[in-house]
């Protein structure tokens, strides 16, 4: 008899079917007992949610930890459970090495919600650290440019998803930017985004006391001829900065970024007076 993939089967109200409310006449799983749990079968399930419509109740799935990538012989059971028992699924789906026969297993029907997890399922977080598909802990600019680009869009979007009323962590992605702002604005914004950025990165990283080689190998940026003054009075009125202090966004380290940090005026003038020409 085979054994039934990790799945969780949960009611409308999110909770588990083995959780505290289950179906009527069904003992609930000691959830320390991990051997029981791994022998449950696809006829126990079956069972269990032919209890749950029996009482008019819907159950929904997630397919936890099994990145759906082709169709297999435990997911047409899966997929057979959901139209017999007319139950929605909602499947987790690894998109890059996903195959043509995964597409015509599931259909297009919204009986099925494929979850995105991730692009390649790769892990690209930093050694020791967390296991993270978007982290930033490669280095990216080694990377071929089209694999760049989507690399970099899909660490900021992460980002985004993480903080998407921008009250904490998206902060971020200002690196470099309180500069770059400053630089534009001075130049009557004849500067281009880019060239701005690059040398605003530049700033922000001599502040942190990092390294400088990879902004200036790849970017290449060069000091822009403008007023100083100007360029300052641009960055006090940043929307960043507080009680006419910059918040600036630095780094401890490839892919450990700090923000909201305050330093002295006179540092701040400095760097931003070492992006321009004379």
């Amino acid at each position: 008899m085979n054994e039934m993939p990790k799945a969780i089967v949960a009611g409308a109200s999110g909770r588990s079917a083995t959780s505290n409310h289950p179906a009527r006449g069904v003992r609930p799983v000691d959830r320390s007992d991990r051997d029981s749990r791994s022998k449950a079968t696809w006829e126990d399930l079956a069972a269990e949610l032919a209890r749950w419509r029996a009482q008019g109740r819907t159950a929904t799935f997630w397919w936890r930890d099994d990145d759906a990538v082709e169709n297999t012989p435990a997911l047409g059971r899966l997929l057979d459970l959901r139209n017999n028992l007319q139950v929605p699924l909602a499947l987790a789906v690894v998109p890059a090495p996903a195959k043509r026969s995964l597409v015509d297993a599931l259909g297009y029907t919204s009986a099925t919600a494929v979850l995105q997890h991730g692009w390649s399922h790769r892990n690209h977080g930093l050694p020791g650290g967390t296991k993270i598909e978007l982290g930033a802990g490669r280095p990216l600019w080694e990377l071929p440019e089209e694999e760049m680009i989507r690399a970099a869009a899909a660490f900021k979007c992460a980002v985004v998803l993480s903080d998407p009323e921008e009250r904490g962590r998206r902060a971020i992605l200002n690196l470099g930017h309180t500069f770059a702002h400053a630089l534009e604005a001075a130049s009557g914004y004849a500067l281009p985004h880019g060239d701005a950025v690059a040398l605003g990165l530049l700033a922000a990283l001599r502040l942190s006391g990092q390294p400088t080689d990879v902004v200036e190998e790849v970017l290449a940026p060069r000091p822009v001829a403008l007023d100083p003054e100007a360029a300052w009075a641009a960055l006090a009125r940043d929307k960043k900065t507080r009680g006419g202090r910059p918040r600036l966004v630095l780094l401890d380290g490839p892919g450990e970024p700090r923000y909201g940090v305050e330093l002295p005026e006179e540092e701040v003038r400095a760097a931003l007076d070492g992006l321009i020409a004379r």
